[in-house]
């Protein structure tokens, strides 16, 4: 309440508070092949769905276009998994050097598979929750890759083919992509 995001998606706020999504027509409703959104940023990281989550919160029919997992590089191929890794052998390092502190273990086993496999459940666990949180906020999420057609319009290729949808503004937050 109170905060103008007008410059960032070129709709007034108060207008946008003052009719609420029931002004555009809904996803199922919508034309085959097609739907209306007030707002469609490309990218699910952080920049994309925090955007995404505030402009429905100020009344705006929005959606998410994103191809790969909710979280972008940062949740689910940079710092999250890093510090999961860096968090686990801490455990580890931890556990053969407490004789100081009266823990001693006569033996320590590592498994990578079961490291691993907590690396990935705490990304997913976390890339599900941005998924709870669209629906709570009312964000269409559109899995695929989008390309920007020109003024007002985006083509998404998805697992079913291309599909086109009509935007007022459209909002790249595409991030970026490890090195």
């Amino acid at each position: 309440p109170g905060e103008d995001i007008s410059a960032l998606v070129g709709t007034a706020t108060p207008a946008a508070e003052a009719a609420p999504a029931a002004t555009a027509p809904a996803t199922a409703a919508a034309p085959t092949n097609s739907a209306e959104f007030q707002v469609a940023v490309l990218g699910g990281g952080p920049g994309g769905y925090e955007a995404a989550i505030r402009c429905a919160q100020l009344g705006l029919k929005t959606a998410l276009i994103e191809a790969r997992e909710l979280g972008g590089t940062c949740l689910n191929r940079g710092c999250v998994p890093t510090k999961t890794l860096l968090h686990s052998s801490q455990i580890y390092h931890d556990i053969r050097t407490g004789e100081h502190a009266g823990v001693t273990a006569d033996t320590v086993n590592v498994d990578m598979n079961a490291i691993f496999a907590h690396k990935r459940a705490v990304s997913e666990k976390l890339s599900s929750g941005i998924e709870g949180m669209f629906k709570g906020a009312k964000v269409d999420l559109i899995r695929g890759t989008a390309t920007i057609l020109g003024t007002g319009k985006v083509s998404v290729q998805t697992e079913e083919g291309v599909k086109e949808y009509t935007c007022e503004n459209i909002l790249a937050a595409t991030g970026s992509v490890p090195a």
